[in-house]
Formats: C-alpha cells, sequence, structure tokens
C-alpha cells in the first residue's frame, strides 16, 4: 500500500512540476527566441530525469523476479 501512495505523490509531484513550468513559460517576459531555448533545456532536463527514474523503477521491478528465479532452482 505504501508503495502506491509513494508512487500517487511522485506522479503529483511531476504534474505540479510540470504545471509550474508551463505556466513559468507563459508568463515569462522573454523574447520567443530565449522562451524557446529555455523550453528546450527543460525539456532535455526532463528526459535525462525521466530516464533516471526508468532505470531505478525497472531495477526494483526485477528485484522480485530474480528472488523467484533463485528460489526455483
Amino acid at each position: 500500500m505504501a508503495k502506491r501512495s509513494a508512487g500517487k505523490i511522485i506522479g503529483a509531484g511531476l504534474i505540479g512540476a510540470a504545471a509550474g513550468a508551463i505556466a513559468g513559460v507563459l508568463f515569462a517576459p522573454h523574447s520567443g527566441k530565449e522562451t524557446r531555448r529555455a523550453i528546450g533545456k527543460g525539456i532535455k532536463k526532463a528526459e535525462r530525469s525521466v530516464a533516471k527514474e526508468v532505470k531505478v523503477i525497472s531495477k526494483s521491478a526485477i528485484k522480485p523476479f530474480k528472488k523467484n528465479k533463485k528460489r526455483s532452482k
């Protein structure tokens, strides 16, 4: 149960961060070129963050299967 709650909290945090970033960009007093550059940097940063989280989640998802495989031998 705690893992599901943590997942919901992380998901809500990611959604909130994305909404905040979008609002910040929309209300930023920069030119279009500067805004597009900032968006590009933000997307690259988000991609790295998501890739890192995917690695962590996939490792934790594989652990139970490895344990069961060892037990079955």
